[in-house]
């Protein structure tokens, strides 16, 4: 089967979209997964107890700041040097998706961290550092709006 040529269609806009939400979204439950069974083992007593509870929060902060930041990065990148270069529809869908991924991946890195560092300490509280993700990764999900927006940054 051989891929539509002219993919500037509505329907392809709306089939892009949806694929990148459906993304946006999985990496959201992953987080939200891994998050509540590590918490739930760490509330049931079942966490490792090979950090002490300060330098586990304090790693898991810098996790997240540092995650963060990342995603920040990638997307500024995407609004500033990728889409304006981009070639065309499909260059600039390729530019969007991949920064999207990457920006999404960074930042869940620093929310599976921190979760990561409240199991090794035996503690909830560097799971507090695991909300900012659902923060920046609502800022950064691909609406209807901000992909236009986006599209519109490559000039098409």
């Amino acid at each position: 089967m051989q891929p539509p040529t002219d993919l500037t269609e509505p329907a392809s806009l709306h089939r892009d979209r949806k694929t990148l939400q459906i993304i946006a979204l999985a990496v959201c439950l992953g987080v939200v997964a891994i998050s509540m069974a590590l918490a739930g083992l760490v509330a049931a007593g079942g966490g490792l107890d090979l950090l002490t509870p300060d330098p586990a929060f304090y790693i898991a902060a810098a996790l997240s700041i540092a995650s963060i930041l990342a995603g920040f990065a990638v997307q500024r990148r995407l609004a500033d040097t990728l889409l304006p270069a981009a070639n065309g529809y499909v260059g600039a869908l390729y530019a969007i998706k991949t920064n999207t991924i990457v920006s999404f991946g960074a930042m869940e890195a620093g929310a599976i961290g921190a979760a990561l560092m409240g199991f090794l300490s035996s503690t909830l509280a560097p799971f507090a550092f695991v909300l900012p993700f659902f923060a920046f990764a609502l800022m950064f999900f691909p609406t209807e709006g901000r992909f236009r927006y986006w599209l519109a940054s490559a000039s098409l």
